[in-house]
């Protein structure tokens, strides 16, 4: 979902994504721990594990995990104790000072560990947005000097040629000299029982691709993201080229591996579907899943192309909202076949069930009894019911050589609404492109996309129009589903809060919800065009 920009986040969250590296190691859930730091770091530890030893009175020798920052050779030496054979150590430094990389390695291997991976952790290990391994070769030097000149320069210019030729060649020699403010490191104790992430992607690589080394892989591995929900993402390149090859999916929340599952079948049915040579619709592959160290991890081909934000002006505006519908189109007419698990009927209800809560204080006791009423004209026609991605908008689409290439199917469903995914697409495009992220300048934006004498509103109702006629959809069916797009993404935006925040902090929420802004404007204008 495209959430207006914030610095709000969760102590849950923080607490999370302070211990993303352990998803690098053989002992993900560790069920004894040993800590040689504080603060944030020690909370965050204990939190992921069934029992936490404070460093300082450490006398087990049986812990899976130890975790020390900037650690002498006493604690070094203490925590290789305390590990039993093929634990794992965690460690953080700040380069600089301890000597850099070479410096760092030699301490650990003089302490007894073998098999070290050192990490570059950006922008620092306390945050970590990704941490890329020293031992990369350059293709992921080249995919982040592409990330840093898409976001630096929306078209493709002098400058922004000299920065993809000269920036992985810099940043690569940086990491291989170990300068760095910021290094994180993982080493073992003897050779682990079970295979890292990083193990397991090697051999799953050797058995689909047998005449391939493994010898040339390198990877990435993405940590952001606002929310507890958001997925660990493992970037796995091949040889030097800057594309990623695969993505593999982890979830930070063990109850989350139910979506990637998900996820997961959906893509093998859609490529099993027949498809309609009219319009390609490109989705990732799945290459393997399975439970690794107890956590479900997901790998699927990557898809390459421009994204499509990059490729989108104020010019081919039309061009590309009429593809996305071609493409919304052909995934509803693919995922028509086989048996529903509810009906439309069904689906409007539970959609709809907690309405009164989604609403909370943001909405008038008339405003509601509008809502229900407009949904009344929906719920006793019998609609299609379509695969759907849930989060289809321009940041998980890529322009590609032979159409629109969407990824990121965690959230998809399919026995979900027509035309939900389209209105979200074409709502969220028009908001990229004005460059709106405030509720009251997305709310003026919705306006103009509902009034067809508008530029963006023409563009808006044709693609609607048009969607309805090719799915045999009633005309009077697009404004109930267009209210029914917003209640869907209120739900996520409500439950996703619940879940980083609290239940009692619903009631503050609920004045910055751009979603319920754009569900009284729709309530709005529904009363006055009706």
């Amino acid at each position: 979902m495209i959430r207006p920009r914030t610095k709000q986040t969760s102590a849950l969250n923080r607490e999370l994504r302070r211990v993303d590296w352990r998803f690098l190691t053989s002992a993900p859930q560790p069920k004894k721990s040993v800590c040689f730091a504080g603060g944030l770091l020690a909370k965050s530890v204990a939190g992921i594990s069934g029992h936490t030893i404070d460093g300082r009175f450490a006398s087990a020798d049986d812990c899976d995990l130890a975790v020390a920052v900037n650690p002498d050779s006493s604690t070094l030496q203490t925590a290789h104790a305390t590990l039993r054979p093929g634990g794992v150590c965690y460690t953080e430094w700040a380069a600089w000072r301890k000597g850099g990389a070479q410096r760092i390695q030699d301490q650990l291997q003089k302490a007894g560990f073998s098999r070290v991976h050192l990490y570059w952790p950006y922008p620092a290990c306390a945050r970590s947005r990704f941490l890329l391994p020293l031992s990369a070769h350059r293709a992921p030097y080249r995919y982040l000097a592409r990330r840093v000149t898409d976001k630096l320069f929306k078209d493709d210019n002098l400058i922004s040629r000299a920065v993809l030729a000269v920036f992985p060649g810099l940043l690569h020699l940086v990491l291989r000299m170990g300068f760095l403010p910021y290094l994180s490191a993982v080493a073992y104790k003897n050779d682990p029982q079970t295979p890292d992430v990083f193990e397991f992607i090697r051999g799953e690589w050797s058995r689909l691709y047998p005449k391939s080394s493994t010898d040339q892989l390198s990877y990435i591995v993405e940590m952001g993201g606002s929310q507890s929900t958001n997925k660990i993402v493992c970037l796995v390149f091949a040889s030097s080229n800057p594309c990623p090859q695969w993505v593999i999916k982890l979830p930070r929340m063990p109850a989350d591996a139910q979506t990637l599952q998900q996820g997961r079948e959906i893509l093998k049915n859609l490529h099993l579907a027949d498809s309609d040579k009219s319009c390609v619709i490109r989705v990732p592959r799945t290459v393997f899943a399975c439970e690794l160290n107890g956590v479900w991890m997901s790998g699927e081909e990557a898809l390459d192309g421009i994204p499509l934000k990059k490729y989108m002006r104020p010019d081919n505006l039309r061009a590309i909202a009429l593809k996305l519908t071609d493409w919304q189109v052909t995934l509803a007419k693919q995922s028509w076949s086989g048996s529903r698990t509810v009906t439309s009927q069904q689906a409007i209800e539970l959609l709809t069930a907690d309405l009164d809560i989604l609403a909370g204080k943001g909405l008038q006791p008339e405003e509601l009894a509008q809502t229900r009423s407009i949904l009344m004209k929906i719920k006793s026609d019998t609609i299609p019911l379509v695969c759907v991605h849930n989060d289809f908008s321009i940041h998980n689409m890529f322009w590609m050589t032979d159409g629109i290439g969407v990824f990121d199917w965690t959230d998809s469903d399919w026995d979900g609404l027509p035309m939900l995914d389209l209105v979200y697409a074409l709502s969220t495009l028009a908001f990229t492109l004005e460059g709106v992220w405030n509720v009251s300048s997305r709310l003026a934006t919705y306006h103009r996309l509902l009034n067809p004498r508008t530029k963006l509103g023409s563009v808006f109702n044709e693609c609607l129009a048009s969607y309805a006629e090719q799915l045999g959809l009633r005309l009077g069916h697009i404004a109930p589903l267009r209210l029914l797009t917003l209640i869907l993404h209120r739900n996520f935006e409500y439950h996703n809060h619940k879940l980083e925040f609290g239940a009692q902090t619903q009631t503050g929420h609920v004045h910055q919800s751009w979603i319920l802004s754009l569900w009284k404007a729709e309530l709005h204008w529904q009363k006055l065009n009706n």
